[in-house]
């Protein structure tokens, strides 16, 4: 009997654990989209480690390729990609305000937001 209940309690572990993962990270979320605190590209710049949510408000000044920007507050700029699945709020240009959502990677040597939400402000 132990046997038979052996497989199947690690079977039902192994479902479970990666729903404990995700709702972990979804716990990091807040309302709205937005992901962890308020900051400055200067402050990212300076303290902030790969894998740090943030959320950034300022203008996407520039494309550099494909999915990738330069995005720039008062403070400076910062390459951001963002993700294919992420929708756009309608047409935005480098004069209109956005906030971007989504968490600090480092691409090569480059510090890079990973976006996951963005929308007008």
């Amino acid at each position: 009997m132990i046997k038979r209940l052996l497989p199947a309690a690690a079977l039902c572990l192994s479902l479970l654990l990666p729903a404990a993962f995700a709702t972990d990270a979804l716990a990091q979320t807040k309302p709205g989209g937005g992901f962890g605190k308020k900051v400055t590209v200067a402050q990212v710049l300076e303290s902030e480690r790969p894998g740090t949510p943030v959320q950034l408000q300022g203008r996407i000044a520039d494309a550099i390729m494909d999915n990738y920007y330069q995005f720039k507050d008062d403070s400076g700029q910062i390459q951001i990609k963002v993700l294919k699945s992420v929708v756009w709020p309608g047409q935005v240009d480098q004069y209109t305000n956005v906030e971007i959502s989504g968490f600090l990677i480092m691409d090569g040597d480059i510090p890079t937001v990973e976006v996951h939400n963005i929308r007008r402000m």
